[in-house]
């Protein structure tokens, strides 16, 4: 790739080929390479943020990204088109902390921590003659 360091087509290829091999550790030396050579380039910040939050599922490390790369681009048409992308993530990202606040406050049904279904099942045995209902505990 250092023969042809400023051909954005190859790093992104090479990038997508990294994601198919499902190498994280390649895949984030590859994009620091690439964004070395090419600071300016919307689109490899962009592949960046989308990767921490699809695969890294790291919503501040995208967003800092996302910061950086603001930062790092010039004013001008391309950083406008960075500019909306970032807004899309920030409702995103406010739309998934406020799903993760809702889990961890109120719980959900559908998930289950590992170990928990064992002790729910010994409760239900030790404690089958209480009825508490949901009302009472303001839930």
């Amino acid at each position: 790739m250092h023969k042809y360091k400023f051909k954005l087509h190859l790093w992104k290829q090479y990038l997508s080929l990294t994601l198919a091999n499902a190498s994280k550790k390649h895949f984030y030396k590859t994009l620091t390479n690439a964004l070395r050579f090419l600071p300016f380039e919307v689109d490899l910040w962009k592949i960046g943020a989308a990767y921490e939050m699809e695969q890294g599922k790291n919503l501040w490390k995208g967003r800092k990204i996302l910061i950086k790369g603001m930062k790092m681009v010039p004013a001008g048409t391309r950083n406008i088109e960075l500019a909306e992308f970032m807004i899309t993530y920030e409702v995103y990202f406010l739309r998934t902390l406020s799903q993760r606040r809702d889990i961890l406050i109120k719980g959900e049904e559908g998930i289950k921590m590992i170990g928990v279904e064992e002790e729910e099942e010994n409760e239900d045995e030790e404690h089958s003659g209480t009825d508490i209902k949901e009302d009472t505990l303001n839930l």
